[in-house]
């Protein structure tokens, strides 16, 4: 890969040197304060890792690099609840850690955004993105971006960037309830997709956007399920916090288990796509699975469905749709059932959909007017 920053620009290599190295060694976008690489992956030039908590073994984050002629490594990584960002590292770097600095980056002739870099180490520094479907799509799609601070720039091609970063969603959504042996990198737990057990809950943090959103999906719930007109049992994070490392609000719908779960970014395709994949492979039986686009008053929606039937006889189903929250994010509904024929699930989660979408277009249900709801 080819790297293009200024000749000039000593200075700003300094500030971002140390932004790659920091994201590769910590939990950037968790509470972790340490992390460790338990698998590594390549998706063309880029060296993938999952990192774990150095601690608790508990999934943290994926990071795709990639090292540039100049010697500054270019990393993305992408969090188990989606939050996502950039960063640059380079060995001969002295930053101070902690500190931070306003940059504006952009892709090819795109928008130009504000952020801010963060020092983590001598040697590295990370930008946290946006939760914007668009601008992931743009980190995907484009051929260069450019980091600028003050009068220095940094440009870096993007090269592969829609294959890594389409990995690195898949790979946050595969391992999101991997609980990893940090002495011998042995998973020691990992839910199949109903597999509602309460087992031995994992010490987690939740920051103050999960436990918005939390609060969030939890009051969408209970207004579509009141328009429907149905009795629905939530499942508390206490009785199941596997589930709710997956999801934002769970509860139990006669013979179907109902989510809701809000993505800060990526489209409808590639969160579909990603889940369908991740179950393929969780299925021990023959699966298939159908998606198709629609729409609902004018607002588009990704749905899909996916059987699997196993050697036994037995079977689940479980349908998915994707729609519009604000901003670029989105709002994933899912059902699921170990009982239903798929024509039921079907049937159930289009029809929910259809209601949640027009809830979630209505400024009757504006998010501005939701209050935080203790678990």
């Amino acid at each position: 890969m080819t790297n293009s920053a200024t000749n000039s620009s000593i200075r700003s290599s300094i500030i971002f040197a140390s932004i790659g190295a920091a994201i590769a060694a910590t939990a950037f976008m968790t509470e972790s304060a340490e992390a460790k690489t338990y698998q590594t992956f390549s998706v063309g030039a880029w060296k993938g890792t999952v990192q774990v908590d150095a601690q608790t073994g508990q999934f943290t984050h994926c990071t795709g690099s990639a090292r540039y002629r100049s010697g500054i490594k270019l990393i993305f990584s992408i969090s188990r609840n989606q939050k996502w960002g950039v960063g640059f590292s380079k060995d001969s770097w002295a930053l101070n850690q902690g500190s931070t600095y306003n940059v504006r980056y952009q892709v090819d002739r795109r928008i130009i955004r504000s952020g801010q870099a963060t020092a983590m180490t001598e040697n590295m520094a990370m930008i946290r993105l946006p939760g914007s479907s668009r601008l992931f799509y743009e980190m995907r799609r484009g051929r260069l971006l450019k980091v600028a601070a003050g009068n220095d720039v940094l440009k870096f091609s993007l090269k592969s960037t829609n294959r890594l970063l389409k990995s690195l969603l898949r790979c946050s959504v595969a391992n999101r309830n991997l609980v990893a042996n940090v002495g011998n990198n042995t998973p020691l737990a990992s839910n199949e997709p109903f597999d509602d057990v309460k087992r031995q809950p994992v010490a987690t943090t939740q920051n103050d956007t999960k436990v918005e959103w939390m609060s969030e999906t939890r009051q969408r719930a209970i207004a579509l399920m009141k328009e429907v007109g149905v009795k629905i049992s939530f499942v508390s994070p206490q009785e199941s916090p596997a589930l709710y490392r997956n999801y934002d609000t769970v509860w139990q719908m006669g013979k179907f288990m109902g989510t809701m779960r809000v993505f800060p970014f990526a489209d409808g395709n590639d969160i579909i796509e990603t889940f369908v994949k991740v179950e393929r492979s969780r299925c021990e039986g023959s699966f298939e699975t159908r998606s198709k686009p629609s729409s609902v008053n004018g607002t588009p929606v990704q749905m899909a469905s996916a059987i699997c039937v196993k050697s036994d006889g037995s079977q689940w189903s479980a349908f998915y749709a994707v729609y519009p929250r604000s901003n670029g994010t989105n709002y994933m509904l899912t059902a699921f059932t170990a009982t239903a024929t798929l024509p039921d699930t079907l049937k159930i989660g289009e029809y929910l959909t259809k209601i949640a979408v027009r809830q979630a277009s209505s400024s009757e249900y504006t998010t501005r007017s939701v209050r935080v709801i203790k678990y």
